[in-house]
């Protein structure tokens, strides 16, 4: 048989492929290689035949021939790329997108596939800070990409980097017609950023596509309790739960919410969902805390104890399987960013509404006596115990997410935190003080004088 006969093959086989006839397109391509054994042609387009035919390991030897026959042929190494993506391969994959990259920076194909992949890969390695430069080089290159700016958003988050994980996916969702699940998620991005407005806003927007979405149920149902609208947050909390019986963090909110006082029902569903593999872990360790509280809310303290230490085993577990560990590093960046922070704090802070009580700060570690110390103090008529209120540590994560240290917060922002520490504190006759023994609002010491100034 001749050239001509190699080339007729070749021909029909790219004709069946293109109609989507795999079976005749890689009968034809045997037939062309049973020709020309080394075409490096014929070798890629019959391993990607193979490959979306689903035979991915039979595909990628013919797939890497055609590449080492020809290597300077961008084509079949985007072929080679592509199986590996299929079979998982997916540091193999990027090694070949690289190389195409950089021979070929505008092959704007390879650019997406390397920079969807490569963000892949660090999400599972958990390296933060490659991923947002590697979110901001898609950016620049392809600054209309949604994806783009959702890696965007989920590198900043990551890092605790609240309001920039915010504006990144505000700016996807202008890039796309938003869903419910984008709503969604927007919202709780603000809840991290202590932007309740915003967060309520989105949770409209979302209610408005689907009122029955149950992870907008659940998202709803927090908000509202941090705005101390408690019966409508369970009314939520519930109505998610109707919709979506495995929903983890409605019942993480409703036992905030009851302070562990839950029926039978919800204990057996929570050791469930504690005890179900195909659950994700971070699933399993909020149901096992919530079981624990449950069982202490009924002072059954021998088994409260032994569903703690369950519920930290599984986060052991979970840090094991994404190799989080101890930095010492990042604490001391943080700890000198804190520093920096304190030496910062506004001089002369705007004057904060006279309607709000005045926060009494109880510092010390638990066991430290905090609670007989909020005790006394809440005896007297002026004063509202609020036990240990989350509110400062978010302020403080929100304080380190806005950057160096020229980067401080303007009074806008500064009210705003303000009045996400207020919000749903409870009002008594009479009581303009009131307690907050968190232990970990010492860090925050120097910036409570800018939240909370005197009249």
């Amino acid at each position: 048989m001749s050239t001509t006969d190699f080339r007729e093959s070749l021909e029909q086989g790219v004709s069946a492929h293109q109609a989507g006839r795999l079976d005749e397109a890689l009968a034809h391509y045997r037939t062309a290689l049973s020709l020309e054994p080394d075409d490096a042609e014929a070798l890629s387009l019959s391993g990607l035949a193979m490959a979306q035919r689903g035979e991915v390991q039979d595909a990628l030897p013919s797939l890497q021939r055609a590449v080492e026959l020809e290597p300077s042929q961008i084509g079949l190494r985007m072929n080679l790329a592509e199986g590996l993506i299929q079979a998982d391969e997916k540091e193999r994959a990027l090694q070949q997108l690289r190389i195409i990259v950089e021979a070929a920076p505008g092959n704007a194909r390879a650019l997406l596939r390397f920079r969807a992949l490569n963000g892949q890969v660090l999400i599972e390695r958990r390296d933060w800070p490659a991923l947002s430069a590697n979110a901001a080089a898609w950016i620049q290159v392809q600054p209309e990409n949604p994806d783009a700016w959702r890696v965007a958003a989920r590198a900043a988050f990551e890092q605790g980097h609240h309001v920039d994980a915010c504006s990144a996916f505000a700016r996807a969702m202008t890039l796309v017609q938003p869903t419910v699940v984008d709503h969604t998620a927007y919202a709780g991005l603000c809840l991290h950023a202590l932007d309740f407005t915003a967060a309520a806003a989105a949770l409209d927007r979302a209610e408005a596509l689907d009122a029955d979405y149950a992870p907008l149920l659940a998202k709803r149902a927090l908000l509202l309790m941090y705005l101390g609208r408690f019966e409508e947050s369970e009314r939520y909390a519930r109505r998610c739960l109707e919709r979506d019986p495995q929903n983890v963090p409605a019942y993480t909110t409703l036992s905030q919410l009851k302070r562990g006082k839950l029926a039978d029902a919800d204990l057996a569903a929570v050791t469930q969902l504690m005890l179900e593999t195909q659950v994700p872990l971070d699933y399993r360790i909020s149901a096992a805390f919530v079981r624990a509280q449950i069982l202490e809310a009924r002072d059954d303290i021998d088994a409260a104890f032994a569903a703690y230490e369950q519920a930290h085993a599984l986060a052991i577990e979970r840090d094991g399987q994404e190799q989080r560990r101890y930095d010492r590093e990042r604490v001391t960046r943080r700890a000198a960013r804190i520093t920096e922070l304190s030496v910062a704090v506004p001089q002369q802070p705007t004057a904060a509404p006279r309607i709000q009580p005045r926060p009494i700060f109880i510092v010390g570690m638990p066991r430290s006596g905090t609670t007989l110390v909020e005790s006394v103090l809440a005896a007297h008529s002026r004063v509202l115990a609020g036990g240990e209120r989350p509110t400062m540590p978010q302020i403080l994560r929100a304080l380190l997410s806005l950057g160096d240290a020229s980067a401080l917060p303007d009074t806008q922002t500064l009210q705003q935190w303000t009045a996400a520490y207020f919000a749903g504190v409870p009002s008594r006759q009479g009581a303009d003080h009131l307690t907050d023994k968190h232990p970990l609002n010492f860090e925050a010491v120097a910036w409570w004088r800018a939240c909370f100034p005197r009249p």
